[in-house]
């Protein structure tokens, strides 16, 4: 776990400290840490409010480094891998001086002939959505001067590009389940709207969407999206006037919703089918201003028994479900991190 305090922590999953891992010079950690196998290591990769790229190693004991680079200004954009296994060569996030970077994973050196595109023209916030098929090849990120940029992952060049009405502070959600290039690519963005595109150029709308949601814009989205991947298909954000949103594939919301809760909603939702956990319904689980942590139904948008959970202050950290122990994990900004049972 990341710190504003400048340490990354690493805690077992019985709640007991492992170790931690001061940044140098000390500096806000406002980036989500991106833990990977690596042969026999279990490697770490972060970023700061220095602009510094850390790549350590937990050593079980300690955390030893491995590598660390400056980028030049400060990060906010969460360190990714091509892939979700990371078995590429290099990793990707975006900086406040208007570039998106390319590292290479063994060394933390310039990817050979990674380019700064001109058409990223803004600082980025949000993560990197990356496709690396050998078809597609490709990442989106969104800037804070509202436009989202398609990159290729091999120089960093940018084929296309679009504008929305309001600052990305979100993640794109690339839907990636057939292997083609009309792929749809949701976004959202302070202008209050739910974008939807055809990843390939951006001015496409895809098959069905009628417009973007809702048509006549509403309260500041900080939240990514996240999309159901079983069943029907929807399409859930939060705003900050409070309501949880879902929104079917033609741009319409469900009936039934948006449901209302008592603070701004900046942690991304995040929908976890029952079948993942062992229960029978599906529910869609995300942390509020309000200092709590939600869960209601995906289908019903009934509230769980039992939630939501108060913490000790606003929580505007995405969740990490984890199946296997049939929790998800989520910080608050009272400086805790809290483990919740979302199985039977």
């Amino acid at each position: 776990m990341a710190s504003a305090d400048g340490y990354l922590r690493a805690i077992k999953k019985d709640g007991t400290f492992k170790w931690s891992y001061a940044t140098s010079p000390l500096s806000p950690i406002r980036t989500s840490p991106n833990a990977v196998e690596e042969g026999t290591d279990v490697v770490i990769y972060f970023a700061n409010d220095n602009g510094d790229v850390y790549k350590v190693r937990d050593d079980e004991t300690s955390a030893g480094l491995v590598w660390k680079r400056s980028a030049g200004a400060q990060v906010r954009s969460n360190v990714m891998c091509a892939d979700l296994s990371c078995t590429g060569p290099n990793i990707y996030f975006g900086a406040d001086n208007n570039t998106v970077r390319c590292l290479a994973k063994a060394d933390g050196l310039p990817c050979s002939g990674w380019t700064f595109s001109a058409a990223v023209t803004a600082g980025v916030s949000g993560t990197i959505s990356i496709d690396d098929r050998d078809t597609i090849k490709t990442g989106w990120v969104g800037l804070e001067d509202g436009k989202v940029v398609a990159l290729q992952t091999a120089d960093g060049a940018s084929p296309t590009s679009f504008i929305t009405g309001g600052a990305i502070k979100s993640s794109p959600y690339l839907d990636a389940r057939e292997a083609n290039a009309n792929n749809v690519i949701y976004f959202t963005s302070t202008d209050g709207k739910l974008y939807a595109r055809v990843s390939s150029n951006l001015s496409a709308l895809p098959t069905g969407w009628t417009a973007d949601y809702p048509p006549a814009g509403a309260a500041a989205i900080y939240t990514s999206p996240s999309v159901s991947f079983i069943g029907d298909k929807y399409i859930f954000f939060g705003d900050d006037a409070g309501r949880l949103h879902k929104v079917d594939v033609t741009g319409a919301s469900a009936p039934g919703w948006p449901v209302q809760v008592g603070g701004a909603i900046r942690s991304s939702p995040v929908w976890v089918p029952g079948s993942a956990v062992g229960i029978a319904q599906n529910y869609v689980y995300f942390g509020c201003d309000d200092g709590y942590i939600y869960a209601f139904d995906a289908d019903t948008g009934a509230r769980r028994a039992g939630w939501p959970v108060a913490t000790g202050g606003p929580v505007r950290a995405d969740l990490v479900v984890d199946p296997d122990d049939r929790t998800l994990k989520v910080g608050s900004t009272d400086g805790k991190t809290y483990t919740l049972s979302i199985g039977p």
